[in-house]
């Protein structure tokens, strides 16, 4: 064969004796330089030390060697023996020549023996030989001329694929020699894990070899698709081999994919461009999916950064609200709560969602706390925690949450709940403070304070009704104990509220006593202040009169027990007291379902006090030094009023208010027990309202300190 009268030429020209007579084979490329630097320029540094570290061949180079030069067409082997060169057609021979030649790595002959054989049994061939041995005539090759890519081709391929050098390998299947079998023929010698990355690489680089790799490929789709649930946590990985499946095995793979995994293949196939997936992702109901799963990341996100406003943006894009109520649950209650404050000022359709959670969360949260502070009543800071998160409720679900306290506690819950509340909230005013307050004494502010009493009064001088919840209040100026020929004076006033609950809702009346006094030509000679206080028949206190810029207010009730105008005196009264079940002037009837119009009338007639009044009429000096010189001034007349509030409560709200004056006008001094003059009633104008004036409540809680829970 023509390679064999070339290795003889080869082999016999180029034996000669260097220093000391050494001889080389100036054919192997290890030692060749013009072979080494080929080989380097093919395949690298590591391959030339691969080379260079394997077998070497070398004769004895001493003087004096006898032995002759092999016969010709051979090629020496260690000790001598020379390779034989293949019968021509003889693949079982050429492979023993190839081999031969590889052992004492003589590439270029090994290269050309090689070339000899079809694509087919080249890329089989290329599989059997060691890296080093591939690397040599991957180098060796060019021996072939144009024909070196059959060999190269396998050689690099293997060598790509080995390494994970998708696109490299790819283009080398571009380049392969008759690919149209060679292609499929390789690819299914490898895996399906190398297809599905061959197969992405080829069609990103839009190379028309992808359209065979997808053919070999396919074949191995239902492969594939069981591998897929152990992949998906690798978005790339899964996303080629997504790609890799057959028109059938995509959709079912695709469809227990969760939301997160979806969107991270998406992301991955966008990213790498591999369209059919994202193509096939982008319908229904997977769109959806990865859709919503990118509106949890950025909420979370947002959540993280504690960016309310974008957290409102990104529950705004939601579906539905339910898939909005689904992502609240995320929320801590620090979390929801400061979201509700951001939105509660705009309002908007996302606002009640946000609350409804936040009341719900809060609930879940109070609920553990109560149990944790009764559980262990040695740990004050637990309370603390109760009460803080009382506080985060609205007023109008206060006096129910304050209740659970009592109901899973007991009366020595509340009080540990009051006493946390006194260290947590410094006001005594605060609203936690006082739904505490009411939660000890809810009971006894219901029917309790006001049993039943209906009492006939004849009611004159009536003012307009005004609405209140649950009913209406009207005041009237003129009223008359007792009905037809029984009917009394009628210079009394009343204060009558019908409607529901009535016997829940009552009347707190404080009042205020002035005296002015004129002179004969009805010039106001200021204000009087009678040098001993007013003692109130039947209630404790000493109380001062009022007067411009100093007002004395005091509750007006006989009950040592109840702050309200119609309760009774009850058994055991301190001294001071009138006898038990004295109280105020009153006719209640409760609401029932028979009856639902209810009634709770308060009705007064305050009395003058002649002695003070008659010092009132002094007269009234100015000028002068120690009481003397200076004027006289005589009193021509003296008014008396008696100035009454009157509020509507029921439970701890506040629920109307109004004014009533009662004057009683003196033109002179009366004697001792004389009987009064004539009054007038003078109403003011009655409105709903919702909290006791400061100064009202301070006169409330002066007697009746654990009855401080009204809103002022």
């Amino acid at each position: 064969m023509e390679f064999a009268a070339e290795r003889s030429r080869r082999t016999s020209s180029s034996r000669h004796a260097v220093d000391h007579g050494e001889r080389h084979r100036t054919g192997s490329p290890a030692r060749n330089p013009i072979g080494l630097l080929h080989m380097q320029r093919a395949a690298g540094n590591s391959a030339v030390c691969a080379l260079l570290s394997g077998p070497t061949v070398q004769r004895d180079g001493l003087d004096g060697d006898t032995a002759g030069p092999p016969e010709a067409g051979a090629v020496e082997r260690p000790g001598g023996t020379p390779v034989r060169p293949p019968r021509p057609g003889d693949t079982a021979d050429m492979d023993r020549a190839i081999t031969e030649h590889l052992g004492i790595n003589e590439f270029t002959d090994a290269a050309r023996i090689l070339n000899g054989f079809t694509e087919a049994d080249i890329d089989v061939r290329i599989t059997r030989y060691t890296e080093a041995q591939r690397t040599g005539l991957h180098a060796a090759a060019v021996v072939n001329g144009s024909a070196a890519v059959r060999i190269r081709g396998p050689i690099d391929l293997a060598r790509q694929v080995r390494s994970g050098e998708w696109p490299a390998a790819a283009h080398t299947l571009e380049d392969y020699p008759d690919g149209a079998e060679r292609v499929p023929d390789n690819l299914r010698r490898l895996g399906w894990w190398e297809g599905v990355h061959l197969l992405q690489a080829a069609e990103a680089a839009h190379l028309p070899v992808a359209a065979r790799i997808r053919v070999v490929v396919a074949e191995r789709s239902a492969d594939i698709a069981a591998a897929l649930p152990g992949r998906a946590v690798d978005p790339p990985v899964a996303a080629r081999m997504l790609n890799a499946l057959n028109g059938t095995d995509l959709p079912a793979a695709v469809a227990p994919l969760t939301a997160p995994q979806l969107f991270d293949i998406n992301t991955a196939a966008t990213r790498e461009g591999i369209h059919r997936v994202v193509v096939h992702l982008g319908r229904e109901p997977q769109a959806g999916l990865i859709r919503v799963e990118g509106f949890d990341r950025q909420l979370r996100d947002a959540i993280a950064r504690s960016d309310w406003p974008a957290v409102a943006g990104v529950l705004g894009r939601y579906p539905d609200d339910t898939a909005r109520r689904q992502r609240l649950q995320w929320f801590h209650l620090p979390q929801v709560t400061a979201l509700a404050d951001t939105l509660r000022s705009g309002g908007g359709p996302l606002y009640p969602l946000v609350e409804a959670r936040r009341v719900e969360k809060l609930g879940q949260d109070y609920e553990a706390a109560i149990s944790q502070a009764v559980g262990s009543p040695a740990q004050a800071d637990r309370w603390d925690r109760v009460v803080r998160l009382l506080g985060a409720y609205n007023d109008a679900d206060l006096a129910a949450r304050a209740q659970r306290v009592q109901a899973v506690g007991g009366p020595t819950a509340v009080t540990a709940a009051q006493a946390a509340s006194q260290r947590v909230f410094g006001d005594d005013t605060h609203r936690v403070r006082r739904i505490l307050l009411y939660t000890a004494r809810q009971a006894q502010a219901g029917a309790p304070a006001r049993p039943a009493d209906p009492q006939p009064f004849a009611t004159g001088g009536a003012g307009p009704a005004v609405a209140v919840p649950g009913g209406s209040v009207t005041t009237y100026s003129q009223v008359a104990p007792g009905t037809g020929a029984g009917t009394g004076t009628p210079d009394w006033y009343a204060l009558d509220y019908q409607g529901a609950q009535a016997e829940q809702t009552g009347w707190l009346q404080f009042i205020s006593r002035e005296m002015e006094r004129f002179d004969t030509g009805g010039a106001s000679l200021g204000y009087f202040v009678p040098t001993s206080g007013l003692v109130h028949q039947g209630q404790p206190g000493n109380v001062e009169y009022s007067r411009p810029g100093a007002e004395h207010w005091y509750i007006d009730t006989f009950s040592n027990s109840f702050p309200f105008y119609e309760s009774p005196v009850t058994a055991g009264a301190p001294a001071g007291f009138s006898p038990a079940g004295t109280r105020g002037g009153h006719s209640t009837t409760p609401s029932t379902p028979a009856s639902p119009a209810g009634r709770t009338m308060m009705v007064d007639r305050p009395g003058s006090v002649a002695t003070q009044v008659a010092e009132a009429f002094a007269p009234v000096r100015s000028g002068g030094l120690w009481g003397v010189g200076g004027t006289s001034t005589p009193v021509g007349r003296v008014e008396h009023r008696v100035r009454f509030h009157d509020y509507l409560v029921r439970g701890n709200q506040v629920l109307y208010e109004n004014t009533m004056t009662v004057v009683f006008s003196y033109t002179a001094a009366p004697a001792p027990g004389a009987p009064d003059p004539p009054r007038v009633n003078v109403p003011g104008n009655g409105a709903a309202a919702s909290r006791l004036r400061p100064e009202h409540f301070r006169a409330l809680v002066h007697r009746f300190p654990a009855w401080g829970f009204y809103p002022q």
